[in-house]
């Protein structure tokens, strides 16, 4: 008997089992990617709607959903430091971006036995380097105006929730469009589909929990026990709750004048007899679910370290520690009457940064505020 007829396995059909799997996907992939040029929208992607920029303004419904990766609807990042710098993207070209600078607690890693473990000591150092740089540049106000020019300095508390969009209406009750260019068209329209709503709540969690408790009692949905799984749960479809996001500047007061900060608060609903707010063939495709898998991940962006698939990028920071220490020394050569000339002579640091574009705008068209 040949080795692979021994118990029943025949290996050669198993192999062609693989092959036809592989033949499939492939197939639906491509199926999907023709559908996508059809409908001239591009290929599906996850959006984040910072909700905090002016055109963002207004409320949020949508259905919120779990990272495959990280267990996680929703989180919270206090006392964020931000640092807008030049990123060189290679060819000539680059942008200004916003490098994130967390809290330390949130690069800590899992181990191979699950535990949570400490930056190793390099990257602590460098950490505990640029944080320090940072409150040195924010107190010498070096980068408020900005200085150097386009380059600026800011701190937020961030609030993140991942979920499929189901309507978006901006402060003056309108639905906001996306500009989509693909393949050469232009189109604008709702983006309903997978999201990560970026907010600036000041403790997020506190108001996350008042609007539960307010869903309870003036929202009429009864003891949390009964509902909020139904609203934080993981299936692709037959869902009918919603969480509701709302963060707009507030309105003018009597004087006509602005008023700093923003109105925002978080509720809950739920389809009824009279209202249907998820769309009765409402599902998460496979497609869609594949987008929603690391918020931290997600959200860093081009800061999360690819290559070892953590939050921590050493070159990122070293770019910011660059960044500040020829910043700082600048500031401290003009109070000392020394020419920039001088300066860039006597420092090792990263070089001024060049001038990028005046606007950059992905292959598909969309410009986000932050990233």
């Amino acid at each position: 008997m040949s080795e692979n007829k021994r118990k029943g396995l025949d290996l050669s059909r198993f192999q062609g089992g693989i092959d036809q799997a592989k033949a499939l996907a492939e197939r639906k992939a491509e199926e999907a990617k023709k559908r996508a040029e059809s409908s001239g929208n591009g290929p599906l992607f996850m959006k984040q709607i910072y909700m905090y920029a002016p055109p963002n303004n207004g409320t949020i419904t949508l259905v919120p959903f779990q990272g495959s990766e990280d267990g996680e609807f929703f989180l919270e990042l206090p006392g964020t430091l931000m640092l807008k710098i030049y990123h060189d993207l290679g060819g000539g070209k680059g942008e200004f971006k916003w490098f994130r600078i967390l809290k330390k607690e949130f690069y800590d890693e899992l181990d191979e036995k699950g535990n949570f473990v400490n930056l190793p000591t390099e990257c602590n150092s460098l950490y505990n380097s640029v944080v320090a740089k940072w409150w040195e540049a924010k107190k010498c106000k070096i980068l408020e105006k900005p200085y150097p020019e386009k380059s600026s300095i800011d701190s937020k508390s961030f609030g993140l929730t991942f979920g499929y969009v189901i309507t978006h209406i901006n402060s003056k009750g309108e639905e906001v469009l996306d500009k989509n260019v693909f393949n050469g068209k232009t189109t604008y329209k709702n983006h309903h589909g997978p999201a990560l709503v970026i907010t600036t709540f000041k403790n997020y969690s506190l108001v996350l929990d008042a609007g539960i408790k307010s869903s309870e009692t003036a929202g009429g949905l009864g003891d949390r026990s009964t509902w909020l799984a139904d609203v934080f749960s993981a299936e692709t479809k037959g869902r009918d709750g919603v969480m509701i996001i709302k963060q707009a500047t507030k309105p003018l007061n009597e004087n006509g004048k602005k008023q700093p900060g923003y109105d925002y608060n978080i509720t809950f609903d739920f389809n009824s007899t009279r209202k249907k707010i998820v769309p009765a063939d409402f599902e998460i495709t496979e497609e869609m679910s594949k987008l929603f898998v690391n918020i931290k991940k997600t959200f860093l962006g081009f800061m999360w370290d690819k290559e070892n698939n953590r939050p921590f990028n050493m070159e990122r920071f070293t770019r910011m520690e660059s960044f500040l220490n020829l910043s700082l020394n600048k500031y401290q050569a003009s109070k000392n009457g020394v020419k920039d000339a001088d300066v860039n002579a006597k420092t090792q640091d990263a070089p001024n940064d060049p001038t990028p574009p005046e606007e950059l705008v992905g292959e598909d068209g969309r410009i986000d505020p932050l990233n």
